[in-house]
């Protein structure tokens, strides 16, 4: 049996970061956040029979949390910013074939999350250092 999958959607997140006792944008930081995601999922199968199956489903999901992180001004103009936090997104799943297929999908996505990152950027005007 040979299988492929294919996966697209989108996320939006919301965040916004509190620098309780520090100057904004330096330093320590917590930044609850809300987020949405929507994606289509296609699974197309071949059995021996080399007869393909294509199961397709929907994933709606809206949940969110809160990450603690640390932002700093590097020469001038570069923003670094290490983050981790925790969250949870609860989600529906719609099968839309016509071949019963269930799709059970975990990790990341629908439960609880963890969110590690680390962004890089460009602060534009005149900084203070």
């Amino acid at each position: 049996m040979a299988s492929e999958t294919q996966f697209k959607g989108f996320g939006l997140t919301g965040e916004y970061r509190f620098h309780p006792g520090t100057e904004a944008l330096r330093g320590f930081f917590i930044g609850p956040y809300l987020r949405f995601q929507h994606f289509d999922f296609t699974e197309t199968s071949t059995f021996l029979s080399n007869a393909p199956r294509q199961d397709k489903a929907k994933l709606t999901t809206f949940g969110g949390g809160a990450v603690l992180g640390w932002q700093g001004i590097i020469s001038g103009h570069f923003s670094i910013e290490p983050f981790v936090g925790v969250g949870y997104a609860g989600g529906k799943v719609d099968n839309l074939d016509d071949n019963q297929g269930t799709l059970d999908i975990r990790g990341g996505i629908v439960g609880l999350e963890l969110r590690p990152g680390l962004s890089i950027g460009y602060a534009f005007g005149q900084s203070k250092e």
